[in-house]
C-alpha cells in the first residue's frame, strides 16, 4: 500500500490535482474495499446457483427414480396380465373342447333316433321332479311356491 499512494498522487498531479498522502490512502482503501465487495457478492451468486443447481439435481433423479419405479411395476403388471391371460386360455380351450366332446357325443346318440337341431335344444325347459311343483310350473306359478305347497301336503 506504500507503493499505491505515491503512484496515485504522481498520476493525479499530471492532470492538475493535487492530494494529500490520506486521501491518497483512502482512495486506494476505497478501491480494495470495492473489488473486495464485489469479488465476495460474485461467490455469493455462484454459491446460490451452484446450491440450486444441486438441488434440481437431486429434484431430477427424484423423479427419475419414481419413473424408473412406475416402469418397473408396468412391467410386472404386464407379465400377470400375460400370465392371466395364458390361463384363461388354457381354461377357454378345455372347455371348447369339452363342449365339442360333449356335442359330437349328443350327436353320436341321437343321430340315429332323430335329429337334433339348436332350436330344439333352445326350447327344452328343466322340469323339476314331482307332480306338484310340475303343475304349478305349467300353471305359472313359481317353483318356490309349488315346492311350500308340496312340503305342507306331504306333513298332513
Amino acid at each position: 500500500m506504500s507503493v499505491a499512494i505515491p503512484i496515485i498522487i504522481r498520476l493525479l498531479s499530471l492532470f492538475g490535482i493535487k492530494l494529500s498522502p490520506f486521501v491518497a490512502g483512502a482512495i486506494v482503501a476505497g478501491v480494495i474495499i470495492i473489488a473486495f465487495a464485489g469479488y465476495s457478492g460474485w461467490l455469493v451468486h455462484r454459491g446460490y446457483a451452484w446450491a440450486g443447481g444441486k438441488c434440481e439435481a437431486r429434484a431430477l433423479q427424484s423423479k427419475i427414480d419414481a419413473l424408473e419405479a412406475d416402469r418397473d411395476a408396468g412391467h410386472a403388471a404386464l407379465a400377470d396380465a400375460r400370465l392371466r391371460s395364458a390361463g384363461i386360455e388354457l381354461q377357454a380351450n378345455a372347455e371348447r373342447e369339452g363342449t365339442a366332446a360333449y356335442v359330437e357325443d349328443l350327436k353320436a346318440r341321437f343321430a340315429s333316433a332323430c335329429a337334433i337341431t339348436d332350436d330344439d335344444l333352445r326350447g327344452l325347459r328343466i322340469v323339476p321332479r314331482g307332480g306338484a311343483a310340475a303343475g304349478s310350473a305349467a300353471r305359472g306359478e313359481s317353483l318356490d311356491a309349488a315346492r311350500g305347497r308340496a312340503a305342507g301336503r306331504q306333513g298332513r
